[in-house]
C-alpha cells in the first residue's frame, strides 16, 4: 500500500485532505505532520507528528525515509502562508 505524508495537516486544505486520504488509503498510511499540535479529528485517525520543515536537521530525515527508504511514495505540502505575503499584491514566496 501506498504511504503518504502530509505536511501542514492542521490547516483548513491540509486537514480536509489529511482524512479524506485516510479514508481512501486507510488511516495507517497517511502520515500527518505540522508545526503545531493536530486537532483531534487527525489526532485520532491515524499517525501524526509535530514537524519543523525549516529545521535543518528535520529535512536531512526527511531525505532520508523519502528517498533513500523509500517509505513514502507521495508528499503533500501545505503550509500556512507567511502573514507577510497575506493580502499584498506582486509579493511571491
Amino acid at each position: 500500500m501506498e504511504k503518504i505524508l502530509v505536511i501542514g495537516c492542521s490547516g483548513q486544505i491540509g486537514s480536509e485532505l489529511t482524512l479524506a486520504l485516510r479514508k481512501l488509503y486507510g488511516n495507517e498510511n497517511v502520515y500527518a505532520t505540522d508545526i503545531k499540535q493536530a486537532p483531534a479529528d487527525i489526532l485520532e485517525t491515524g499517525p501524526f507528528h509535530i514537524l519543523d520543515v525549516l529545521d535543518y536537521n528535520t529535512c536531512c530525515i526527511l531525505q532520508y525515509v523519502i528517498i533513500s527508504r523509500r517509505c513514502i511514495i507521495w508528499l503533500r505540502y501545505y503550509p500556512a502562508m507567511p502573514k507577510e505575503f497575506r493580502n499584498k499584491p506582486g509579493k511571491s514566496i
